[in-house]
C-alpha cells in the first residue's frame, strides 16, 4: 500500500484527545493488564497499525509539507523492533473487536540510526542513537497509559539490550497532548534532526 510521505513520524495515542471515542471503563483494560510483545518489524500486525494511523491523521497531512520517501519508509530497517500493547487474554476483554488483531492496543517501533545517514543528520554519530516512531493507541483505549507502558518498554531494551545511550522522536506543533505527554515521561524537547526540517516538527529526546 503507497503512502505519501509527511512529517507525522509519530501521532501519539493523546494527540485527538477531543474525537476519542468513549468507552465503557469496564470493557477497557489498565495499565496493568497490558502485556507488551514484540513482533515482527515489517509484519502484518505492523502493517495495519501504518494502515489505521493513515486512516486517522491522513487528512490533516494534507495541508503538511511533504518528505521524500526516505523520511518515513514503508519497509523499516533490519534492527528495527517493533512492540505492541495486548489486552490480558482472560481479562475477555478486546481493545477494539471490529478491527483486525483486536487484542491489540497500541504499538511503537525502534528504529537504529546509522552514522552519517541522512536520518541521523544533528544526532550523535556514534550508533549511540535510535529514533522512536508510529506510536499509534487505538481509539478505544487511549488515555489508558498504553503509550506510556510502550515507552517505558521501549527505553528498557534499547538501554539494557542495545545500550543505546539517547532516543529522539518527531511529532507535529499541533500535537499538544501528545507533546505533553512525553514531557510527562522525561522526554526532552530538541533541536530538529535528520529530515524533520519543517516548523511544523517537534522533536524530542531521551538520554538514557
Amino acid at each position: 500500500m503507497a503512502f505519501t510521505y509527511f512529517t507525522f513520524s509519530n501521532l501519539l495515542s493523546e494527540a485527538h484527545a477531543e474525537s476519542m471515542t468513549e468507552v465503557d471503563q469496564s470493557l477497557n483494560p489498565s495499565p496493568n493488564s497490558l502485556n507488551i510483545r514484540r513482533h515482527d518489524i515489517n509484519g502484518p500486525v505492523c502493517q495495519q497499525f501504518v494502515v489505521e494511523l493513515w486512516a486517522e491523521i491522513g487528512h490533516l497531512a494534507m495541508n503538511m509539507r511533504p518528505f521524500p520517501p526516505e523520511a518515513r519508509p514503508s519497509v523499516l530497517p533490519s534492527g528495527s523492533i517493533f512492540l505492541v500493547a495486548e489486552t490480558v487474554a482472560d481479562e475477555q476483554s478486546l481493545a477494539c473487536p471490529d478491527l483486525p488483531y483486536p487484542c491489540v492496543a497500541g504499538s511503537l517501533a525502534l528504529v537504529p540510526l546509522e552514522p552519517g545517514a541522512r536520518t541521523a543528520n544533528g544526532l550523535r554519530q556514534d550508533g549511540k542513537a535510535a529514533e522512536v516512531k508510529r506510536v499509534i493507541t487505538r481509539s478505544g483505549q487511549r488515555r489508558r497509559g498504553v503509550a506510556g507502558r510502550l515507552l517505558e518498554a521501549i527505553e528498557d531494551i534499547a538501554r539494557t539490550e542495545l545500550g543505546l545511550e539517547v532516543l529522539v522522536l518527531e511529532t507535529n506543533q499541533a500535537m499538544v497532548d501528545a507533546q505533553k505527554m512525553y514531557e510527562r515521561y522525561g522526554w526532552k524537547r530538541r533541536e530538529v534532526y535528520g529530515w524533520y526540517n519543517s516548523d511544523e516538527s517537534v522533536c524530542y529526546e531521551k538520554h538514557l
